[in-house]
């Protein structure tokens, strides 16, 4: 599994209508159920108003098109963090998984991350068996 983070800084924030929002925007997220409208785009794109607004985030992108039998991926990476007391926010297309966290606790996880490539790397025999 192959993991890319993303170059945008993002927000994670609620309007009143989808009409508030520029649809051209990528990366753009919104979720729309009957009691809110929550939207996750880059933080210089996000309207002057807006009911709740959340800045500072990153979002990693799980690299692939993921088929709708796979099982586990977002709980593989949230376990991890949760162990860590290091918190996420996840969203799923139809096609991948993403996971947000926050700007200030990027460096942790990034180190976080190395530490268990390298655990899994020091249990295998060879640099082709890092591969599984």
């Amino acid at each position: 599994m192959k993991i890319l983070l993303l170059r945008d800084n993002l927000s994670i924030f609620q309007v009143y209508s989808v009409e508030d929002l520029d649809l051209s925007i990528k990366p753009l997220h919104i979720g729309v159920t009957n009691d809110e409208i929550s939207v996750i785009a880059p933080t210089n794109t996000v309207p002057s108003i807006t009911i709740n607004r959340n800045d500072g985030w990153k979002m990693f992108k799980v690299e692939g098109v993921l088929d709708f039998s796979s099982v586990g991926i977002v709980s593989s990476i949230s376990s991890v963090l949760a162990k860590a007391k290091l918190s996420i926010f996840s969203v799923s297309t139809y096609n991948t998984d993403y996971i947000l966290v926050k700007i200030i606790i990027l460096i942790k996880l990034l180190k976080l991350w190395m530490l268990q490539v390298l655990k899994l790397y020091n249990k295998c025999d060879s640099v082709a068996k890092f591969q599984c």
